[in-house]
């Protein structure tokens, strides 16, 4: 009976607990790891720490960059680079040291340019005979150069004081005054345009100031010495009658081309256009110049006649020297020639016979 007791109570020990009731948290602590792996692949922690670094960047402040267009010691983040020396070394999005924003300003320094006085080139000044130009240190402009206009009105400190020289008004008549330079005080007073020109430049006396249409020339108009044909009248040995092309844009009908000698000894041929009868657009020539040419097209080249990009304008008042040359042999032309459009204006030379102009 005794065993009988004992082995009920060892049988009792040994019964399994019995599960919870469902929807009981009793004896839950959580998911267990089956040892199974989750989605995605497993890392171990150092190799996690390795490619962090990895991923790291590659450039930085510290940065040196080594290679045939580096200093010795290389090249360096921060450092100036490029053809112009106003580049920087950064970092780019690789990861690798590279020069960046190589350009110059405008003045061709680095940096900003303070433009408030304008842009290089412009005119400026009180007069507009100044010019924007940068600074020594490349990083503003200024003007510089302006100064008073000229006796023409224009620019031009070249103006040779062709007028006849005088002391008051009465010496220079009724279509003139007695002037100074105002960019040559210290030079002698003369006649202003329209008034007698200088004995050297007129022996004759029948010469009159006149200023060139840009206002930058000052010349004695249709003075002369004695010449070839004897005495002071006008000695025209030759003239050209004109054509009109494109319309009369440029030269009209009308204009006439004039070699007159103007002095016998030494002796001083030149073409003159009178009179000159202009177009519309004759103040827009890109590159005009004067010849006179033979039936092959060669002869002599002249001058310019007009140049747009120079402000040089085609002006009746100008003169062009003629080598001695007898144009009475063959047929000769006057031609005016632009490089960019061709060929504006031709007229065959003919000898002047008859009476001539004063």
């Amino acid at each position: 009976m005794r065993y009988a007791w004992l082995l009920a109570l060892l049988n009792v020990a040994c019964l399994p607990t019995p599960p919870p009731p469902p929807g009981s948290d009793a004896g839950q602590g959580g998911p267990v790891d089956a040892g199974w792996p989750e989605a995605g692949p497993a890392r171990d922690a150092g190799i996690a720490d390795v490619a962090q670094q990895d991923a790291a960047p590659l450039c930085g402040p510290q940065t040196v960059l080594f290679g045939p267009e580096c200093p010795e010691e290389g090249c360096r983040y921060g450092d100036s680079c490029g053809e112009t020396g106003c580049g920087t070394f950064l970092c780019a999005q690789d990861g690798t040291l590279q020069c960046f924003y190589d350009e110059a300003n405008l003045c061709g320094g680095c940096g900003e340019v303070d433009t408030s006085a304008g842009m290089p080139g412009a005119v400026c000044g009180e007069y507009s005979c100044g010019s924007i130009v940068c600074n020594a240190d490349q990083d503003a402009t200024l003007c510089v150069g302006d100064h008073p206009l000229n006796i023409c009105g224009g620019c031009s400190l070249q103006i040779d004081p062709v007028g006849l020289p005088c002391i008051d008004d009465l010496d220079c008549g009724e279509n003139s005054a007695c002037v100074q330079d105002p960019n040559a005080p210290l030079a002698g007073r003369f006649c202003a345009p329209g008034g007698p020109c200088s004995s050297q430049f007129d022996q004759c006396g029948t010469g009159e100031t006149r200023c060139s249409r840009d206002g930058e020339r000052f010349i004695c108009f249709r003075g002369r010495a004695p010449t070839s044909c004897g005495g002071c009248d006008r000695c025209i040995l030759y003239q050209a009658e004109m054509d009109q092309r494109f319309g009369g844009n440029y030269i009209r009908i009308g204009t006439r081309a004039i070699i007159e000698n103007v002095q016998r000894s030494p002796s001083r041929n030149v073409l003159v256009f009178d009179p000159l009868r202009l177009g519309e657009g004759a103040d827009a020539l890109p590159n005009a110049t004067v010849y006179i040419l033979n039936e092959e097209r060669q002869g002599f080249v002249l001058g310019t006649f007009a140049r747009a990009a120079d402000g040089r304008l085609p002006d009746y008042i100008e003169s062009y020297e003629v080598p001695d040359n007898d144009f009475s042999q063959g047929t000769w032309f006057v031609s005016i020639h632009d490089s960019i459009l061709g060929m504006i204006s031709q007229g065959r030379l003919v000898v002047e016979e008859g009476p001539q102009d004063p």
